[in-house]
């Protein structure tokens, strides 16, 4: 990624940041990062506990994560104490998402 995208993904998700809070957003880069396109669509599945366990967080608290960020319409699914599936819309980052990933299997 150039300089210039580095600023504009830094910009964008400065403003989602102040949106969702700084660890809905540690959450969210998290479950991006787990995400395997299905349909044509960026899909989750996780549970609390393997969430939590990968952040450092109890389960409880990323279950609560979970909520925030679906309360935001930051993503969408199924959220339940035996396992999540979440479809993350790429408009959190205006089409960021697919940029990124296309460019970090390029490099």
């Amino acid at each position: 990624m150039n300089p210039e995208d580095e600023r504009e993904v830094l910009r964008r998700s400065s403003k989602l940041i102040r949106q969702i809070g700084p660890s809905a957003f540690m959450v969210l880069t998290h479950l991006v990062s787990k995400a395997k396109r299905v349909d044509g669509r960026l899909v989750v599945e996780t549970t609390y506990r393997t969430t939590g366990a990968a952040l450092g967080l109890s389960p409880s608290t990323a279950g609560r994560k979970f909520e925030e960020l679906r309360r935001h319409g930051v993503i969408a699914g199924a959220v339940s104490r035996n396992g999540c599936r979440f479809t993350v819309p790429e408009s959190v980052f205006d089409g960021m998402l697919s940029e990124l990933r296309s460019t970090d299997q390029v490099a």
